[in-house]
């Protein structure tokens, strides 16, 4: 896929996301619980039951920014509003105060990215959405466009105070490309049969799962059709044609 390791790298962006990114597929893939938006009431319901802790980023508000700390081996993450324009500069102070090896590595070549997009959000929610960094490069082989059509439908859906990771989120944050959108289907399935048996290898996660997962990314970025609509995507199908 490959997730990188910062092993033996210097203190700089491959190395700070090589680190990120390390810690982001132990949690997409181990934790059972990796979310990347939540309301104000259920990240107090996370604090209660599941043992976050969240901490003020200086210079931001605690409406509009904090660092999540889940426990255990997680690093900390940094969480702004949807809406909260200064999203890179809370982004900053997180890496001042927690990654201050890697304090200056913001360049116009990395974006600070929402890893759930705000166009998914209606005006009036509070949601907070977790920051990653992603190389420019990256951010824009997606496009808005990409994005949009993935996320189109399931901004139809009604919000219910958290939202887990996708596998366009998962890949895009991860730094992993898509294959064309002319290329076609051959190609496709090529790249999410690639891509799944490498995640599989460095996760011990299932690889058909993964595979039906990413074939529902690129149909659903590249036709619009919703990967939950049976006529258009039969999960299940698609997850047995990978044995």
């Amino acid at each position: 896929m490959p997730i990188q390791t910062d092993l033996g790298l210097p203190l700089s962006v491959d190395g700070f996301l090589a680190k990120q990114n390390r810690a982001l597929l132990r949690d997409f893939s181990e934790s059972g619980l990796c979310l990347v938006a939540v309301s104000p009431e259920k990240l107090k319901d996370m604090q209660r039951f599941w043992g976050w802790t969240v901490e003020q980023l200086p210079g931001c508000l605690p409406s509009s920014a904090c660092v999540v700390k889940k426990g255990g081996n997680f690093d900390p993450e940094c969480w702004v509003r949807w809406d909260y324009r200064g999203y890179r500069k809370a982004f900053a102070s997180y890496l001042g105060v927690f990654h201050p090896e890697f304090n200056s590595i913001l360049s116009a070549n990395v974006h600070v990215d929402h890893l759930e997009p705000r166009f998914r959000f209606p005006k009036g929610d509070k949601y907070f959405v977790r920051l990653h960094l992603v190389e420019r490069n990256v951010n824009a082989a997606y496009g808005a466009g990409f994005e949009r059509n993935f996320y189109q439908a399931e901004r139809l859906k009604p919000l219910y105070g958290a939202i887990h990771m996708s596998w366009l989120g998962f890949c895009k944050a991860c730094g992993i490309l898509p294959p064309g959108k002319n290329v076609g289907t051959a190609a496709w399935q090529a790249w999410a049969r690639n891509q799944a048996g490498e995640f599989a290898q460095e996760s011990g996660e299932s690889a058909p799962d993964a595979y039906a997962g990413l074939l529902g990314v690129l149909q659903l970025g590249y036709t619009g059709y919703y990967s939950g609509e049976t006529e258009h995507f039969d999960f299940e199908a698609v997850r047995r044609a990978y044995q």
